[in-house]
């Protein structure tokens, strides 16, 4: 399926730039072209459990975020045909640097950040954002993709900004007033 045709990708811009991606969808920006002060910011709001994979490639200048629900599609009861393979994170990795180096990345060049995972609820017996970093720290390591930056765990929401026209990425934990940069 062409990447624009796909129901999961995210492209439009809010009036402040950002592009907001839901649980189950990525975003895919080529700014290579872009010039003047239009470069999006991709954000994630309300990351609990979910697991935010940004990938990048400085010298390609591409950029592309997911936001994961859970670790294993493999693991879902209901054996439904795969629509949001965003969704899960055992699909996500694969599938975002299928589609980052379709749009010309490069896998040597690629780098990756994660953020989420929290144990958002302390009284449950399993802990979903373990299993959801766990899962795409396996993934990228498969692909031989170094993770650049990691914010996981706690148990904290967050809430993330990803400015791609400097790579750089602010997270803001539930509680808490300002953004902190961290790359």
């Amino acid at each position: 399926m062409e990447i624009k045709k796909r129901k999961d990708r995210v492209s439009r811009t809010n009036d402040r730039g950002e592009i907001s991606i839901p649980i189950g969808h990525f975003a895919l920006k080529d700014t290579s072209k872009i010039t003047g002060n239009t470069y999006p910011k991709f954000i994630i709001y309300g990351l609990g459990s979910c697991v935010a994979l940004i990938l990048f490639d400085k010298k390609a200048k591409i950029h592309a975020m997911s936001h994961i629900l859970l670790p294993s599609f493999h693991n879902v009861k209901e054996k439904t045909p795969l629509r949001y393979p965003q969704k899960y994170a055992d699909q996500a990795v694969n599938d975002l640097i299928k589609l980052i180096t379709r749009k010309g990345a490069t896998i040597t060049n690629l780098r990756a950040v994660i953020i989420g995972g929290a144990k958002i609820f302390k009284n449950h017996y399993n802990n979903i954002g373990e299993e959801n970093v766990n899962m795409v720290r396996k993934e990228l390591e498969k692909q031989d993709i170094k993770i650049v930056q990691q914010v996981v765990g706690g148990t904290s929401g967050r809430n993330i900004k990803f400015n791609t026209k400097d790579d750089s990425i602010f997270v803001k934990t539930t509680g808490k007033s300002e953004f902190k940069k961290i790359t």
